[in-house]
């Protein structure tokens, strides 16, 4: 909705909405004189909002339509609540704020609204042998469906011809109408893909990846307005006017922690949680023993962290820095002196909220300006570096900035002007300001609250009790076969029947055990994967299939980490 059709009142009131800032603001900003709507406005407002708020997410690399989501959420939670008064605000924010797991991000929806709003609930994740499948986040409204994916040892899950679908209740299949994957050197394949709409009455999907179909999972989906509430889930933390909130997910190899921001300036946005040249800027996972966690990935959406200890009852996450880019721009004329010769200026410049000075320009060979810039003294909102283009169109435009290495912030950037020698000023645009903000936020995360999103099978230490290693093998591989016969599996993995012929431990460790197992399964289609590895067709049945399979025991159970033909 244009905001050219609303009345003087109507956009005047839409910015302050847009300009108000986090919650604990709220109540004292409503309390203030000024444009309020009438009752008819407000579903106006609320239309406007929603039209940009549909399937809310921060992304990188693909989304260019991404948004600010925490402004939009907010401003729609602001129009939720606002008849009920001032000092309701702050109470009912957190209520309409409903987290979406998978795409870091919330959306505000009240009972009834947004029907046509569907997301999966939690995260799940599907482990076979040594493949690991993540399926952290769909959603989807009236006009798409979003998949958000992490698979490990399951590569081109992006190939040209045979990319991930999805299977509905019905049985319709639903292709990849757009995707993007990325993967860091050897390691896990993180992969967003796009499908059409789903019917909105769907209960659940199912999730296949050709290639890999003993992967295939069923995702339940629920209604916006059933997701749980960001505070709910989340633990936040403020902190120079910007809240942080931390959703945790303990998995057995890694803590993942999604993030979502709310931040205290119109258009800004978080690229970066530290930054990896100050160390001391890092987030810092620790238990309660002291015992400090190895940060494995970061980045704007989550923070993933080694396995933590079975013992640790409580996790402390300290966030110190975020860098933030906000809006401003500046244009300024510099002198271009003579080669060799260097000119003082001591040019002060506003750029959005921040203040720098260019301190001195030198012409270096000819066709290099050298700006020496002074950002100021680190403080607790320090800014850090900008963004440099020249006014106009410049084919063989270049630059380059030195960084001083304790605090991040430029100390001089260098320009390639193609007409560095043909005038005696160039003028430049100085935009994208970015600033550190020092915390820090910190959470403490209850291990107990927290649920452990893997699929697999186990046996429970109490279910163990009496039994012989190669009864516990087997009730574990049973577990494992018996769910290939559930009917979300697609016709190439699912299994019509099985046996287990023998089960002989040949290997025991002090945290589990190893053993071999020789099995026959009947699969639902003939020539399907269960025809890899080794076993013999005979009719339709492949018999004498041999696995390696390694057992781990934890405090509560034993269950299966790995599988494969040899060992």
């Amino acid at each position: 909705m244009d905001t050219k059709e609303f009345s003087p009142e109507e956009q005047e009131f839409i910015k302050e909405l847009n300009a108000a800032g986090m919650p604990e603001d709220l109540a004292d900003w409503l309390d203030q004189e000024g444009p309020v709507p009438p009752a008819g406005s407000l579903n106006r407002i609320k239309e406007r909002t929603m039209s940009r708020s549909s399937c809310k997410k921060r992304m990188p690399f693909w989304y260019a339509f991404s948004i600010r989501v925490a402004a939009a959420v907010l401003i729609l939670a602001v129009v939720f609540t606002i008849a009920a008064g001032p000092q309701k605000v702050v109470a009912g924010i957190e209520g309409l704020l409903r987290y979406v797991p998978g795409f870091t991000a919330g959306i505000s929806v009240e009972d009834g609204e947004e029907p046509g709003f569907l997301a999966a609930a939690s995260p799940l994740v599907v482990e076979s042998g040594k493949k690991r499948l993540e399926i952290l986040g769909l959603c989807g409204n009236n006009e798409k469906t979003d998949l958000h994916i992490r698979a490990t040892n399951v590569w081109r899950i992006d190939a040209r011809f045979e990319k991930p679908y999805l299977i509905d209740e019905d049985g319709a299949k639903l292709l990849t109408k757009s995707s993007h994957t990325y993967s860091g050197g050897n390691g896990p394949v993180e992969g967003w893909f796009r499908f059409a709409p789903l019917p909105q009455d769907t209960s659940y999907v199912q999730l296949v990846i050709p290639g890999h179909e003993e992967l295939t999972t069923r995702i339940y989906l629920v209604k916006g307005d059933s997701l749980a509430g960001l505070d709910e889930v989340g633990i936040s933390a403020s902190a120079q006017g910007i809240t942080i909130t931390a959703v945790p997910e303990l998995r057995d190899t890694e803590l993942v922690t999604n993030l979502v921001f709310q931040l205290d300036h119109p258009k800004s946005k978080v690229v970066s949680v530290g930054d990896y040249p100050r160390q001391k800027t890092l987030p810092v996972l620790k238990d309660d023993t002291g015992k400090v966690y190895e940060l494995l990935e970061n980045n704007t959406q989550n923070l993933r962290f080694a396995a933590v200890d079975a013992a640790s009852d409580v996790l402390n996450l300290a966030i110190p820095a975020l860098v933030i880019e906000e809006p401003g721009e500046a244009r300024v004329k510099l002198p271009i002196p003579e080669e060799g010769a260097s000119h003082v200026l001591n040019k002060s410049v506003s750029l959005g909220r921040s203040t720098f000075t260019i301190t001195k320009v030198q012409t270096l060979n000819g066709r290099v300006l050298q700006v020496n810039v002074d950002l100021g003294k680190p403080t607790l909102r320090t800014l850090i570096g900008f963004k440099v283009d020249p006014v106009s169109d410049h084919p063989s435009w270049g630059w380059m900035a030195k960084l001083d290495q304790q605090t991040g912030q430029i100390l001089y950037f260098k320009i390639y002007p193609d007409n560095l020698s043909e005038g005696n000023e160039v003028e430049l645009i100085f935009k994208k300001p970015t600033v550190q903000v020092d915390g820090p936020w910190t959470f403490e995360i209850d291990r107990a609250q927290i649920t452990n999103t893997v699929y697999r099978a186990a046996v429970s230490q109490e279910e163990a009790r009496g039994r012989t290693w190669e009864e516990i093998g087997k009730s574990l591989f049973k577990q494992h076969l018996e769910r290939f016969q559930a009917p979300e599996f697609a016709d190439q993995a699912r299994l019509e029947a099985y046996r287990i012929n023998t089960v002989q431990v040949t290997e025991l460790k002090e945290n589990g055990f190893v053993f071999t197992v020789d099995f026959d399964v009947k699969p639902t289609v003939p020539h399907t994967y269960w025809t890899a590895g080794n076993g013999r067709m005979e009719g339709d049945w492949i018999k004498g299939k041999v696995q390696f399979v390694t057992v781990v025991k934890t405090q509560d159970s034993y269950y299966i980490s790995g599988m494969g033909t040899g060992p």
